[in-house]
C-alpha cells in the first residue's frame, strides 16, 4: 500500500513540476510580449511627437501669412465672408435623409444635392 502511495505522490510531483514549468515559460512569454509592445508605444509616441512639433511648424501664422502673400492670387484665396461661416443646423439642412440615400443611391444623392444648390 505504502509503494502505492508512494507511487502516487511521485506522479503527482512530477505533474506539478511540469505545470509550474509551463507556468513559468508563458510568464517569460508574456514578459517577451510585453517588452515588445512597449519599444512599439515608445515608438509610436516618437512618431506621434514628430508629427506635432511638425503640425505646429506648418500652423506657424508668419509661415501661413507668407504663403498666402506668395501664392494667394494664383489660388484666389481672399478674404472669408460672413456667409461662408454656417451652423451645423445650415448644413444639416442641406444633407439627404438617410433612407433617401439607401433608395437612391450615389446617383440618387448626387441629382438632389445638384437640385439642392439651384
Amino acid at each position: 500500500m505504502i509503494k502505492v502511495v508512494n507511487i502516487v505522490l511521485l506522479a503527482a510531483t512530477g505533474f506539478v513540476c511540469f505545470w509550474l514549468y509551463q507556468v513559468k515559460e508563458d510568464a517569460n512569454e508574456a514578459k517577451q510580449q510585453i517588452a515588445v509592445l512597449k519599444k512599439q508605444i515608445a515608438k509610436e509616441q516618437r512618431a506621434i511627437n514628430l508629427l506635432t512639433a511638425e503640425w505646429s511648424y506648418l500652423n506657424q501664422p508668419a509661415r501661413l501669412q507668407g504663403l498666402v502673400e506668395r501664392h494667394g492670387k494664383r489660388l484666389n484665396l481672399g478674404v472669408m465672408a460672413l456667409e461662408q461661416i454656417v451652423t451645423f443646423d445650415r448644413l444639416k439642412a442641406r444633407l439627404p435623409e438617410r433612407e433617401q440615400f439607401d433608395r437612391k443611391g450615389l446617383e440618387g444623392l448626387a441629382a438632389s444635392a445638384e437640385t439642392k444648390d439651384r
